[in-house]
């Protein structure tokens, strides 16, 4: 607002007289547009922040129900579950889309560029955590393995001198 606007509307308020120079007034003012303008751009940050909150919980949520439906029961599902994931990480947003229009929650992004840079940060969050769990699973593999061998050292079934033909002889020996 314009400060002659500003005038024309206020000065026949009595708390236009709260301020006595002009100079006062007009001080006033500034500081009010400029916290009114933060206060405008916090509440449409917060607002983003919201929408794209709602969004990744959408994602998952549809990923989620997909990939658990597509993993089997059968011995092969570790296979399945470790290909299911690729699969997803890889998918495009256009093939994707279609399950995720039917929810309010991703009308909340209003941006469809925006919507596919979510999806698409998710889709990488999930890949660098998937990794981080393989990771961690065969750090788990090797200790547990590092545990077996130790204790058939201590045994006697394996040493310093041992091949791996010799030790696999003597488990199967057992």
């Amino acid at each position: 607002m314009k400060w002659n606007d500003v005038v024309k509307a206020c000065s026949d308020d009595i708390r236009w007289e709260a301020c006595s120079t002009m100079g006062e007034r007009k001080q006033a003012l500034a500081e009010y547009q400029t916290k009114r303008a933060n206060q405008l751009r916090e509440a449409k940050r917060q607002e983003k922040v919201r929408a794209k909150d709602a969004f990744v919980s959408l994602l998952t949520q549809v990923i989620v129900s997909n990939y658990s439906s597509t993993t089997s029961t059968s011995a092969d599902s570790k296979i399945n579950h470790n290909n299911n994931n690729n699969t997803t990480n890889t998918t495009n947003f256009t093939a994707i889309r279609p399950s995720l229009v039917k929810d309010d929650r991703f009308y909340a992004v209003e941006d469809e560029i925006t919507r596919e840079e979510f999806y698409y940060e998710f889709c990488e969050e999930l890949r660098k955590r998937e990794e981080r769990q393989r990771r961690s699973r065969r750090r788990e593999a090797k200790e547990q393995f590092c545990k077996f061998l130790k204790s058939k050292e201590e045994a006697g079934f394996l040493s310093y001198a041992s091949t791996w033909s010799s030790f696999i002889a003597s488990l199967s020996a057992q």
